[in-house]
């Protein structure tokens, strides 16, 4: 089919039980047609599915490489971790990219020490995945590595850094502090999305932010700490979402 077709091909593959066929699938142009495929093939093959799966999982389209990950979880394949963790020193840098993304999804904390590394790689995006794919793993020891990128050069790696310190250190909050004033407004969004955490003067300078959005995410976030600030928005704050915000909070 032409590549104008690709609702046509995703419902053929909806319908399909040619095991052939559905790995065809898995090279179609369209991530929605693939990821369909991914899905048929592998509740129709089961472990059967396992090489055509595997041998596509790091050269996919990127958004679609979790999705290639789960589905060889799900059917319990055999070295896939380790085949992604090989990947990880590939001079390629989609290749590692995919790696990392990989390990992420497949969950697998032999992987955490791996991915760990890829904290240092000179490519900013495998910096930002790594790190996502460790607040995945879950484990706490690298919450400190993690930190070290809240002052990254990149604002994708600190907002990145924002959201795996976050989910893996207790008590982020000393820690969150040193992206609270980032002359991006959107790592400052993503701290203000954790504002009860943190410290109270830190809290206050978030609340009064020149930006809205971060603004009012910060009151959308608030604790009983901020009680007294939220007030003095939801009657002062010039914008409306703001008030919002507050008034939801408080309520």
């Amino acid at each position: 089919m032409r590549r104008g077709d690709a609702t046509a091909r995703l419902r053929a593959v909806q319908a399909s039980r040619s095991p052939q066929e559905l790995t065809d699938a898995l090279d179609d142009p369209s991530p929605e047609v693939v990821h369909a495929a991914i899905g048929r093939l592998a509740e129709l093959e089961g472990p059967r599915a396992a090489d055509p799966l595997q041998v596509r999982m790091l050269d996919a389209d990127l958004s679609l490489v979790a999705d290639f990950a789960k589905a060889l979880k799900r059917i319990g394949a055999g070295g896939v971790v380790e085949a992604a963790i090989a990947a990880l020193g590939d001079e390629r840098y989609s290749r590692r990219l995919a790696a990392v993304r990989a390990l992420g999804a497949l969950g697998d904390r032999r992987a955490v020490a791996h991915v760990r590394t890829k904290l240092n790689d000179d490519v900013a995006g495998v910096r930002a995945a790594a790190l996502d794919a460790l607040a995945q793993l879950g484990d706490g020891s690298v919450g400190a590595d993690c930190a070290r990128l809240l002052t990254d050069p990149m604002p994708h790696v600190r907002i990145a850094a924002v959201r795996a310190v976050a989910r893996l250190v207790t008590h982020a909050g000393g820690l969150l502090v040193a992206a609270e004033d980032d002359e991006d407004r959107l790592v400052r969004l993503e701290v203000a999305k954790h504002l009860a955490g943190l410290p109270e003067p830190s809290a206050r300078a978030l609340l009064a932010d020149p930006n809205l959005r971060v603004r009012e995410a910060a009151a959308a976030s608030a604790g009983i700490r901020q009680l007294g600030a939220l007030s003095v928005l939801l009657i002062e704050d010039p914008s409306p979402d703001v008030r919002r915000a507050c008034a939801h909070t408080l309520g």
